[in-house]
């Protein structure tokens, strides 16, 4: 070995090309580690994009849900709150109806019921 000298360079000459070819298929592995890497972070943003546009959209649906409920509600409020024509028509049809002119004289007079053998 230390007879000729140049064997030691190409023995260090070989081990700086096998040292490049190692870099080189670490280079490479790691290149497509890399690319893998990439490809699946876009594929999650793909996923996380279709699922925020999935949530906004049922979001909206849900306003739009409540937005109809609460106008239902309004409505239905309304009708408890104003006065029934129709009920009170009802309700004074069972009682007897006055006489538009309140004077005793248009008001019929009471019978006189005799009782006999008194």
């Amino acid at each position: 070995m230390f007879k000729n000298g140049s064997s030691t360079k190409e023995h260090q000459h070989k081990d700086d090309i096998d040292d490049n070819e190692k870099d080189a298929v670490y280079d490479q592995d790691e290149v497509k580690f890399l690319r893998n890497l990439v490809s699946e972070i876009q594929s999650e943003k793909k996923e996380l994009h279709k699922l925020l546009d999935q949530q906004q959209r049922l979001a909206l649906q849900d306003k739009q849900l409540l937005e109809e409920y609460k106008a239902e509600i309004k409505d239905l409020k309304a009708l408890t709150m104003a006065p029934h024509d129709d009920g009170e028509k009802e309700v004074t049809s069972d009682k007897q109806p006055e006489p538009e002119n309140s004077t005793p004289e248009s008001q019929p007079k009471p019978k006189k019921w005799w009782r006999f053998g008194k």
